[in-house]
């Protein structure tokens, strides 16, 4: 049995969501595969972050790539001068 770390239910082992609020139980790794518990951020297997901490990771990564994809002045106005 799983207990969900939102309201305390008690749930079959395997289940994926919470029979009483829909709460996800356990996620999956994106990068192993590994079936992780409810609460963990990082995969036990390999490390890599889960969906609460992949969230800040991707976001982090995401915004120096479009801040820094157009030199400021060139690409939002085109060719200096024309």
């Amino acid at each position: 049995m799983i207990d969900c770390p939102n309201c305390g239910s008690a749930n079959d082992a395997g289940r994926k969501f919470c029979g009483e609020c829909g709460t996800r139980l356990a996620s999956a790794c994106p990068s192993c595969g590994t079936v992780n518990g409810p609460t963990a951020r990082f995969c036990g297997e390999c490390g890599t972050p889960l969906q609460g901490a992949n969230a800040g990771v991707k976001g982090a990564s995401a915004s120096p790539g479009v801040a820094g994809a157009a030199p400021a002045g060139v690409a939002a106005s085109g060719a200096p001068g024309s």
